[in-house]
């Protein structure tokens, strides 16, 4: 369940490239509404125009004149290169676009070794002067292709290669064909391999930004909420790349681009860990530790001095309350509450028959067992249908007394957001704990974004809908029994409420529409990077055991 799944690898290619930043696209070609239909999940509150070839969308602005304006990009597929319409049709996108604007350009490639299979025939030897006249071609081609952009006024930010796979096989073929022409056909690959060109086009040079992630192990979402799918946000701003590994290297050199290494609810010691810190300043890093949760469950943090916080040179979190611990200890602190990647379709015109009531938590024993009895007792007197979905917490659903229930154990990320994607109420309760009141508010956020009505504590949960409009909260037992009754019988009020929870996240709660605040503060810092490192040494400093 993301925006890939129904896109082909070209298709994919190019929605990774739309800046989730944009408010406004123009798509052009008769593939790009494929590619627009799965953008509207990333980012439903960005305008689209589509067109199913260019020659209509000139038409368009030239008979609706100031309609195009400040477009943030153009997603241009499926073309074949005209040398005499490429140059004129790239100087008129100028007039739509904005400052920042982007143009992203798809081009058929008329040498790929499987067009050119097709034209001297499938196990047909290649004549030597057909490859030699090949080389010259393409070779002219590419230049020719580089020229009439940039003459056109764009900057090539990036190319994009396909592989179909097969070029290797084919290359082969050809060298034992004419061994004297082996360096030539070397020099065709970056032409003849592709099936296609796909082009990052800008006016002017953006800053390079290049985001290192170090994470842990995955267990459930933990990894993608907080990094994967942020970085794949940030990396479609136009000079952000990204990397995400269990185990990162430093790169020595580059000084010309923001290195920045992220790292994911890190331990550090002064034993393991000071030496890498040291490393990646000596390398031109910007560090940054990235941590969603208080740091009372890992003892080894307290006990090496907070290195963990103190030991980089800015920290990023999720609460306001967490933002505030971490202050303390390290001043460049960065608050992004939890937001939804992608929203997914979900019929809600008419309410369910069977209520689904979904449950899905690691380690919340002490959090449902206060309120589970009184729950139990209630479940006989429900008038409707329900059923339990329970993921993860086998627990929970050995305690739950009704037959109506089943039990999945973990799952991964996607496989947890659909059985959420397929409920109506989500029991999320959360004791009053000093560790429970610095969690983020992400289950509300997950279960509203899929259509399913949040019945939670008012611990953490309240401040997201302090007015109850698309969520319950309890604050005793009784309450979340009384809570789920009424939300099951009544369903009219619990389809409304469902709605506005999807339109909660649609208009406030996406990756999209914050992803410009984490690039802001990513590049602030990078630019005060000689600044922080000097109130790093200070630190350090201070906290070194003597």
């Amino acid at each position: 369940m993301n925006a890939f799944a129904q896109l082909n690898s070209r298709q994919a290619a190019h929605l990774k490239l739309i800046p989730r930043t944009a408010q406004q696209i123009v798509l052009v070609g008769t593939e790009a509404a494929h590619i627009g239909q799965a953008f509207k999940h990333l980012a439903p509150n960005c305008e689209q125009v589509r067109f199913p070839n260019m020659k209509r969308f000139k038409q368009h602005m030239e008979t609706n004149p100031g309609v195009f304006a400040e477009m943030d990009a153009v997603i241009w597929v499926g073309q074949t290169y005209q040398r005499a319409d490429l140059k004129t049709d790239l100087e008129c996108l100028k007039t739509v676009l904005s400052e920042n604007g982007v143009i992203i350009l798809e081009i058929l490639n008329p040498f790929y070794f499987g067009r050119l299979d097709d034209k001297v025939g499938a196990g047909v030897s290649y004549p030597e002067e057909l490859i030699k006249g090949l080389f010259y071609k393409a070779k002219a081609y590419s230049q020719g292709l580089r020229t009439e952009i940039q003459d056109a006024g764009w900057r090539i930010e990036h190319i994009f290669r396909d592989n179909t796979g097969g070029f290797g096989e084919w290359l082969n073929t050809r060298k034992r064909e004419h061994p004297s022409l082996s360096e030539i056909l070397d020099q065709l690959d970056p032409v003849t391999k592709s099936q296609r060109f796909v082009f990052l086009l800008n006016e002017k040079s953006v800053p390079q930004l290049r985001i290192q992630a170090q994470v842990l192990k995955p267990i459930g979402g933990v990894n993608d909420v907080r990094i994967t799918e942020p970085l794949a946000a940030l990396s479609s701003i136009p000079g952000v790349l990204t990397d995400i590994r269990r185990v990162q290297t430093v790169v020595q050199g580059h000084l010309n681009l923001n290195k920045i290494f992220l790292w994911h609810r890190p331990v550090l010691t002064f034993e393991k860990s000071l030496s890498q810190i040291q490393s990646l300043r000596r390398a031109g890093y910007l560090i940054i530790t990235e941590f969603d949760d208080h740091h009372s469950p890992w003892p080894e943090i307290a006990q090496n001095s907070f290195l963990s916080f103190a030991g980089v040179h800015a920290v990023q979190t999720t609460t306001p309350a967490l933002g505030k611990m971490f202050e303390k200890l390290n001043s460049e602190v960065a608050v992004f509450p939890n937001q939804l990647s992608f929203l997914p379709d979900r019929d809600l015109s008419h309410p369910s028959e069977i209520c689904r009531i979904f449950f899905g938590a690691l380690n919340r024993q002490s959090d449902w067992q206060p309120i589970l009895p009184e729950v139990n007792k209630i479940l006989s007197s429900i008038k409707g249908n329900f059923w339990f979905d329970v993921v993860m917490d086998k627990n929970f659903f050995d305690a739950l007394e009704t037959n109506r229930k089943s039990f999945i154990p973990q799952c991964g990320y996607e496989d947890y957001k659909s059985h959420i994607l397929n409920a109506d109420i989500s029991l999320m309760p959360l004791l009053d704990t000093e560790f429970n009141r610095m969690k983020s508010d992400l289950k509300l956020v997950e279960a509203a974004g899929h259509g399913a009505v949040p019945l939670a504590s008012s611990v953490v949960y309240r401040q997201a809908d302090p007015e109850e409009i698309f969520s319950k909260f309890c604050e005793t037992p009784e309450q979340y029994a009384i809570g789920l009754k009424d939300l099951i019988e009544d369903k009219p009020r619990r389809l409304k409420m469902q709605n506005k929870g999807r339109e909660y996240v649609r208009n406030s709660r996406l990756i999209s529409d914050h992803v410009q605040d984490r690039y802001n503060w990513l590049l602030g810092l990078s630019e005060r990077r000689e600044e922080l490192d000097q109130a790093l040494s200070k630190r350090l400093k201070s906290i070194l055991p003597r």
